[in-house]
């Protein structure tokens, strides 16, 4: 299953530079936005972030990022919380868990 989940994210990759590419190349041809979804699954939250599965259950989920919908066995979370989560990383310069929970930081300003 793992080296399934490994080809896949390749392909995806690939896929992501194609269309890069065809932008670059056709401007007119490829729509200039794809819409992001409101709510994003593990698998893309994982991808960017830069982080591992185990890192995201450890450091992050109930802590930094509260699940907001779940279909079957799925969560999912607000693609606006991650991003936000994201820019407070990349600000911050810190590892995840060393990031203080959003609801922390509110109640302190």
């Amino acid at each position: 299953m793992e080296q399934k989940t490994t080809h896949l994210d390749e392909l995806t990759r690939a896929v992501r530079e194609l269309i890069g590419l065809l932008y670059w190349a056709f401007p007119g041809l490829v729509p200039n936005e794809t819409p992001l979804p409101e709510h994003v699954d593990l698998r893309w939250i994982i991808e960017q972030l830069g982080i591992s599965r185990t890192t995201f259950y450890r450091q992050v989920k109930g802590r930094l990022l509260q699940p907001v919908l779940r279909i079957g066995t799925r969560e999912y979370y607000r693609r606006e919380e991650v991003c936000e989560l994201l820019h407070r990383h990349k600000d911050s310069h810190r590892h995840y868990r060393h990031l203080k929970p959003l609801e922390e930081m509110k109640g302190a300003a």
